[in-house]
């Protein structure tokens, strides 16, 4: 896994994609899945959160 061997270039994307697979699991009535994938979205935000404070006002800044 590519966010594994490099998380800080990767983990951004991962956690932006899996907001992103939310959305659309969501908008089709698949709402388990959803929550799945917001849940695993939101734990990578804390991850990079705590790892770099200042990523944090990013992510609020692209939500």
């Amino acid at each position: 896994m590519l966010a594994g061997a490099n998380p800080d270039a990767y983990l951004p994307h991962l956690a932006q994609s899996l907001n992103n697979l939310a959305v659309n699991l969501r908008a089709v009535g698949r709402r388990e899945e959803s929550l799945t994938a917001i849940e695993d979205a939101a734990e990578l935000y804390r991850v990079l959160a705590g790892a770099n404070p200042i990523v944090l006002k990013a992510i609020y800044d692209n939500l």
